[in-house]
């Protein structure tokens, strides 16, 4: 609230509310377009797109059988194996209960190697951990934070049980560089494409990031956009094996965390979707190839009355 005009409070973007609340703000404002920035909110607006159009506002949303297939790791991932680039996809398998979670985590080579598990359906790295069977938990205590997404089977299997379980998926690990894949499309037509190495990440979120032009991964980009149909900003995580080979990990089908490090490289992709939406032409940039991101963290001081403090 500090750092924007104005603002207003809405329910979860999942939640039967939502667009009703969205809409009503919408007139109020008089918007234009709306870019949502929440993977939670995307199935609802994408349905109701068609009711905000018969107001003039359009949504930066792709189109509702492509969308719930990004949003879905397990979806996408069955879904890329029909096509051309299969290999793309990582070894995996879905789980529903921890029985299968320990087995299939023996299957892909538990303890002797590293497995991961995820959420087919998720956010933000959410449920998300590394199984070692080498990791040292006194090591782990002692030295680490207690935020490390490294863990064993054991200790996972004794959070799990008793409880019935979401879809996860039990992948082998990937131990070669991340990328995070900005793109702007539309009706599955990549207008740009922008690659960044994840340098350094925190919980799920670049803090170091560096724009390079990684053609292996624009041209998968490219390829995944238009089999999917997707539009306006979508994001597309890779990350390489041990062979060097690029797996995708998932896709975001809105704007990422980190998207501002685009426009750092003179590429504004939020203010091109907007001109996207509303018909408007643009020349496509080059971006400065090279160009890094670095996080910080900055402090906002305010008095016992919520006013902020210039200091």
């Amino acid at each position: 609230m500090y750092l924007l005009d104005g603002f207003s409070q809405v329910s979860p973007g999942d939640s039967p509310r939502f667009v009703d609340e969205v809409l009503n703000i919408a007139r109020l404002e008089r918007v234009s377009v709306i870019i949502p920035c929440s993977t939670m909110e995307l199935e609802n607006l994408s349905k109701a797109s068609s009711r905000f159009a018969k107001d003039g506002i359009k949504i930066a949303v792709s189109e509702l059988e492509g969308l719930q297939i990004a949003n879905n790791k397990a979806r996408l991932y069955e879904e890329l194996l029909k096509t051309e680039v299969r290999d793309i996809v990582p070894r995996y398998e879905r789980v529903f209960s921890p029985s299968a979670l320990a087995s299939i985590s023996q299957k892909l080579g538990y303890p002797e190697r590293k497995v991961c598990v995820k959420p087919a359906f998720g956010k933000g790295s959410r449920g998300y951990r590394v199984l070692d069977g080498s990791a040292d938990r006194f090591v782990q205590y002692i030295n680490e934070k207690p935020d490390s997404t490294l863990t064993t089977l054991p200790d996972l299997l004794s959070v799990v049980d008793g409880h019935q379980l979401p879809e996860l998926l039990v992948m082998e690990y990937l131990p070669g560089d991340e990328w995070s894949v900005d793109v702007l499309a539309q009706h599955g037509q990549a207008l740009i494409v922008i690659p960044r190495r994840r340098n350094v990440t925190s919980k799920g979120i670049a803090i170091d990031s560096t724009i390079e032009e990684n053609k292996e991964l624009i041209q998968l980009a490219r390829d995944i956009v238009q089999l999917l149909g997707l539009s306006f900003c979508i994001n597309i995580q890779f990350r390489y094996d041990m062979a060097g080979k690029p797996k995708v990990l998932e896709i975001n089908p809105r704007v990422s965390g980190t998207i501002v490090a685009a426009t750092a490289a003179g590429v504004n992709l939020p203010y091109l979707c907007v001109k996207l939406c509303l018909g408007e032409e643009f020349e496509v940039p080059t971006p400065q190839w090279g160009t890094r991101l670095l996080r910080y963290w900055e402090d906002i001081a305010i008095d016992a009355e919520g006013r902020r403090i210039s200091y």
